[in-house]
């Protein structure tokens, strides 16, 4: 805490909770009672009797006094650093949480932290990732109410080291337009009605253990990645996408993605290696969780991405002939490498070594990996702008060779347009 603020602090009136969310050390201090017995009973379960270590997130909320029109006002600290400033008690909450987050992003490199819900089911990890308005809080919630173990709504920390996901189960941050959509899920929210969060307007909150007594995970291994997107769709769809469009994608969900540097693309391709990557069209929370349990859930493996993959449907894989293991020129590998690192150095920052690292000791190429010839992908792939892939066409921003690889049908200097 820098002296600013420890020279505002009424240290006879001073209050702390500290707690560990997941693997996060949190405390929060206030000369506030109240404020921090909705904190207390936001996180029952996550409070801990005596200080967290010294590395602990800390956040400070100070009452600044009260306004003749507009009641009681906040500050809000996080880590010594002022983030919010003259806050209605409705907005205290929020605030503090978003804070949370921000230290998390600034004091935990030790994770690759993406911008996604986080869920563990029979020991699988399932990594929802999305921009902000997708729907990944009320499809945490709504696997929540399942019995599926919650790991997080805001972020996938992947240790570096073992790719495993670390829980941090944080309260789940709910929008006032899926409050039906919760309750009917039999599910409560915790403290007061809503809380005022922004633009994002009235929002409410969940604690995890509503659902059961719950027990924190242990790191788990991504076994999934989906990207979902609520549509309001009649049915929903989960669509197989290519290692490579995962991986661009995740890229831009990353929230660390600059400190990690020349790092990013050696993490992020083995956290997709090791997972089936999907697309999800949501509808309504009930059939949405039906279709990700039935086509996700049942098999005693991961499948193929291969085919389209709708409510009360399997996924079949369409009969093709097995590749035959043609060993690749170093000629053909290296130019293949050197077209894919020139189109996108900004996002994957690779080299041809690389590119031409990743793509060694295979006999055939799964998704994702640097192709010179249609005859190198593995079964139910196709060597499109340089890489194996099940799409049948590449989307804007993908690589290309030529226009008829696009979806578009347009190339520009090896992108789709």
């Amino acid at each position: 805490m820098t002296d600013s603020v420890a020279q505002t602090a009424g240290a006879s009136t001073e209050q702390y909770l500290h707690c560990k969310i997941g693997s996060i050390n949190v405390t929060v201090q206030s000369d506030d009672q109240k404020l921090l017995d909705d904190l207390r009973v936001l996180y029952h379960g996550y409070d801990r009797p005596s200080p967290v270590p010294e590395q602990a997130i800390r956040m400070v909320i100070r009452d600044t006094g009260r306004s003749r029109l507009r009641g009681r006002r906040y500050r809000i600290y996080g880590d010594g650093e002022e983030i919010g400033r003259e806050r209605s008690r409705r907005e205290v909450l929020p605030f503090v949480e978003w804070g949370i987050n921000w230290r998390v992003i600034a004091n935990h490199p030790e994770y690759l932290q993406v911008h996604a819900g986080t869920m563990a089911h029979l020991g699988r990890g399932f990594v929802f990732a999305a921009a902000p308005g997708s729907g990944k809080s009320t499809l945490a919630a709504g696997l929540l109410a399942r019995g599926w173990t919650y790991l997080s709504d805001e972020f996938a920390l992947i240790d570096r080291k073992t790719l495993r996901l670390h829980p941090f189960p944080k309260a789940l941050c709910i929008k006032a337009g899926s409050f039906e959509v919760v309750r009917r899920l039999g599910l409560s929210f915790t403290g007061h009605r809503y809380y005022v969060k922004g633009f994002k307007g009235r929002v409410g909150y969940i604690n995890p253990h509503v659902a059961e007594p719950y027990m924190a995970p242990d790191p788990t291994p991504i076994r999934y990645i989906v990207f979902p997107k609520y549509t309001g769709t009649d049915r929903p769809h989960l669509y197989p996408i290519s290692r490579a469009r995962a991986l661009l994608d995740l890229a831009e969900c990353t929230f660390n993605r600059n400190v990690l540097s020349d790092q990013l693309l050696s993490v992020l391709g083995d956290a997709v290696s090791q997972a089936q990557c999907f697309r999800l069209e949501a509808g309504a929370i009930e059939d949405t969780c039906d279709l990700i349990e039935s086509s996700l859930c049942r098999a005693p493996e991961p499948a193929h991405n291969a085919g389209l993959l709708t409510s009360g449907t399997k996924c079949i894989s369409p009969s093709r002939g097995a590749k035959p293991n043609v060993p690749p020129s170093r000629r053909n590998f290296l130019r293949g490498a050197v077209k894919l690192a020139y189109v996108t150095p900004a996002v994957l920052a690779l080299n041809p070594q690389e590119a031409l690292a990743a793509g060694s000791n295979h006999s055939c190429y799964p998704a994702g990996h640097v192709c010179p010839g249609q005859e190198l992908c593995c079964d139910d792939m196709v060597c499109s702008g340089g890489v194996c892939t099940n799409e049948v066409c590449v989307e804007s921003g993908g690589l290309c060779f030529a226009d008829s690889d696009c979806c578009t049908n347009d190339c520009q200097l090896g992108a789709c347009q």
